[in-house]
């Protein structure tokens, strides 16, 4: 018998459901990027965000609704703080979400 440890398998809704109540990071597929707290999300990925902010700029947004099949990628909590305003670490981000190599880590 082997002393590896089998890697958890990690459902995509599962780590979308563990950020709610916490801050994600939302990129869409056009030039938009969101920050805010997430309040709840359905099926399709429709997600409500609250205390919301527009990455570039522009006036606070109290409470928002995303259109789900316009999301190109979330970011939890501790990846949206990291990425937030470091162009070369979230185009590094980004390339490693495409190519399959991200790490979800467990709490």
């Amino acid at each position: 018998m082997s002393d590896e440890t089998v890697p958890q398998t990690v459902l995509p809704l599962e780590v979308i459901d563990r950020s709610v109540g916490k801050r994600v990071r939302v990129l869409m597929t056009g030039d938009k990027e969101f920050n805010g707290k997430l309040i709840g999300f359905d099926d399709y990925v429709n997600m409500v965000l609250e205390d919301v902010t527009e990455v570039d700029g522009g006036a606070p947004i109290k409470k928002m609704l995303l259109n789900g099949g316009h999301i190109a990628m979330i970011v939890p909590d501790s990846r949206a703080a990291a990425t937030a305003g470091n162009a070369s670490l979230r185009r590094s981000f980004l390339n490693d979400v495409v190519i399959g190599k991200i790490l979800l880590s467990s709490k």
